[in-house]
């Protein structure tokens, strides 16, 4: 993810070129880019209401997404995948087209293929929508379980009450977020203030005991820890690297399992 608030020099009309110059000392492909544009005035002189916001790398459209653009204020908050990020310290060029792009942006475009579920944490109603075409929106139990909303480390994040707030899907309907023997990621950021007790969950899809099939983040009082269970046996991978969880910080949270070295 990267703050692209400082933006080069506009090219012409309704288009400027973005650099990106990545800190990873290894190459990425297809990686989701995160685009935060502030109180730009061209932006809110040319866009009315984003959906005509594209993105180009080599004069080729992206897969993109506009997940929130504020025309008084001449904000957006967006991602596009870009096919290859390089290495440091070399750099990739994309242009942001906007206006008349020849492919604008749309969620499942950017995220369909190897993502099963993605939520940017904002409500839609009393739904957080799932960005891919799995349809794996969420939604409380009860009206006053809805978490309220509040600043993301990118965009707005929710706040949830620790008492009895929740999101919830009614059935993995199409089984898309049961991995079975196959190898999968999980990710979260989280931003925690305080902890209810030893084994808070801000992420469960079982995982947390025997008889639970699935993956959780456990995010308490004790070692954080990226909980698995297979129906037989139910294991533990610890996620901070501190002894004491660190409060009042965003973390960036992310369990790879590898089945075919049998690592996560």
């Amino acid at each position: 993810m990267f703050d692209l608030e400082a933006v080069p020099e506009l090219k012409g009309g309704h288009a400027r070129t973005l650099t990106v110059s990545p800190p990873t000392t290894t190459e990425l492909t297809g990686f989701p880019l995160s685009v935060v544009i502030d109180n730009d005035a061209d932006l809110a002189a040319h866009v009315i209401d984003g959906r005509d916001i594209g993105f180009l790398i080599d004069d080729e459209p992206q897969p993109c997404e506009v997940v929130a653009y504020d025309r008084a204020a001449g904000t957006l908050d967006a991602w596009v995948r870009v096919p290859v990020l390089p290495a440091s310290p070399a750099s990739v060029e994309i242009e942001l087209v906007y206006g008349t792009p020849r492919d604008p942006c749309q969620a499942p475009t950017m995220w369909n293929g190897e993502y099963s579920a993605v939520f940017h944490a904002d409500l839609d109603g009393n739904h957080m929508r799932d960005r891919t075409s799995h349809g794996h929106d969420v939604a409380p139990l009860a009206a006053d379980m809805l978490p309220t909303p509040g600043p993301g480390i990118v965009g707005t994040g929710l706040v949830y009450d620790g008492i009895d707030d929740a999101l919830c899907e009614a059935v993995d309907a199409d089984g898309s977020l049961s991995f079975g023997l196959a190898s999968f990621s999980f990710s979260a950021w989280v931003f925690m203030t305080d902890n209810v007790g030893e084994f808070d969950m801000p992420l469960f899809k079982g995982g947390s005991s025997i008889g639970k099939p699935g993956f959780a983040m456990m995010l308490g009082s004790g070692n954080w820890i990226a909980g698995f269970q297979d129906g037989l046996m139910a294991t533990g991978l610890r996620v901070n690297y501190l002894s004491t969880p660190d409060l009042n910080v965003w973390h960036h949270l992310v369990t790879v399992v590898d089945r075919e070295t049998q690592q996560a």
